[in-house]
């Protein structure tokens, strides 16, 4: 059985697109209407809103211009039409409504800065046979949907911490790696990790659990919902389980394996070992065990954040459908990605990419080292 990973938490389930429509950015643009009887004052007020458009475009432009290289597919107008007259925004600083940052200075602001990153990145070729673009069709979701997207989790105010929930009876060789876990998550989101107290494989309620034949597996659409959900506290971001158990996704889904799963909704993620680490009960973890480790739990709580997979640079957002997919991947994100956990975190850049390479320093990952150590260099 090939080893899947997720189809992200939030596909419609009625099979249509979950993200807002956008406009089609190939469309010839249509000609406005002569004006005759009757028509007068809607043709004034039409090109009154085109002059505010582009008024507001300009001044977007000026103080917060999209670079046309590897620039983003959208228009700043996309998030200019969701501006309000606010304080913040006037004076350029962050303004929320809800969950929505609607201050276009301050998301072109953020993307421009994560264009310092291009030079560093690779672009993806066409998908091979095999690997996960070529078995999964999903949604693309640009910088900017992202931005606008009012579904998903903010983390200003004391919304900061990051909890590790260890699930089921972990082997002593991945109870091990926990330290470490926590301690790279708290660098790559840049905010603290708390480890909690481990939950016993008995304290799960049978519900949890999935049998086929001998096979037992670990529901994780259940487990985040009715076991971890209820545990994030008021002060927690995310919560990441981490189990021995192999995981079924949940019974609504085709397939029956999985390395992890989040839900951006429910602000958690699940990743186990029994895949990511095989043969835990009876070895050491190695250099590549942890790599593996490290990838997939950053992996699913970047889309803990809202972010989709990637299908446009390699980074660690890609999605994998195998241990070999998984092993080519970086550890790190693209520069679109970049942006939008910088957006929804409002972490120091700087402080990020050293803490990063100092880990990366200390535990072998020299590849990974000289990439951070380059991007705190750039400052972006």
């Amino acid at each position: 059985m090939r080893d899947h990973h997720e189809i992200y938490d939030d596909e419609d389930p009625d099979g249509g697109e979950a993200w807002p429509d956008q406009p089609d950015q190939n469309a010839s643009p249509r000609k406005a209407p002569a004006a005759g009887p009757g028509m007068g004052m809607p043709f004034f007020l039409a090109l009154l809103a085109l002059i505010s458009l582009f008024v507001a475009y300009s001044e977007g432009k000026r103080r917060g211009s999209i670079d046309p290289e590897g620039g983003d597919p959208e228009s700043l107008s996309a998030v200019t039409r969701e501006t309000t007259d606010t304080p913040a925004a006037r004076t350029g600083s962050p303004a929320w409504v809800g969950n929505r940052v609607i201050d276009p200075v301050l998301v072109n602001d953020v993307y421009n800065r994560s264009r310092k990153l291009i030079p560093m990145a690779t672009r993806l070729g066409p998908a091979k046979p095999g690997e996960w673009r070529h078995i999964a069709h999903e949604t693309t979701q640009s910088y900017y949907q992202f931005a606008r997207d009012p579904r998903r989790p903010s983390f200003e105010g004391a919304r900061r911490s990051v909890i590790i929930q260890p699930l089921g009876d972990l082997s002593a060789p991945s109870a091990r790696l926990l330290p470490l876990i926590g301690e790279f998550l708290s660098c790559y989101l840049d905010m603290p990790t708390q480890v909690a107290s481990p939950l016993p494989a008995r304290s799960l309620p049978d519900t949890a659990w999935r049998r086929q034949g001998s096979h037992v597996q670990l529901d994780a659409e259940y487990t985040m919902a009715n076991v971890l959900a209820p545990r994030l506290p008021s002060n927690g971001a995310i919560i990441v389980g981490l189990t021995g158990a192999d995981l079924r996704p949940g019974d609504r889904w085709s397939f029956q394996n999985a390395f992890g799963w989040s839900s951006f909704h429910a602000r958690t993620a699940i990743v186990s070992f029994a895949r990511s680490f095989p043969g835990n009960e009876r070895r050491e973890a190695s250099l590549p065990d942890l790599t593996h480790i490290l990838k997939f739990v950053a992996h699913e709580a970047s889309h803990a954040l809202g972010m989709l997979h990637c299908d446009r640079y390699a980074c660690l957002v890609n999605g994998r459908a195998s241990l070999q997919e998984n092993a080519i991947k970086p550890l790190w994100l693209c520069p679109d990605c970049y942006a939008k956990m910088a957006l929804a975190t409002g972490f120091n850049g700087t402080r990020r990419a050293r803490r990063l390479a100092e880990f990366c320093g200390r535990h072998g990952l020299e590849a990974e080292r000289k990439y951070w150590a380059a991007v705190a260099a750039a400052a972006p």
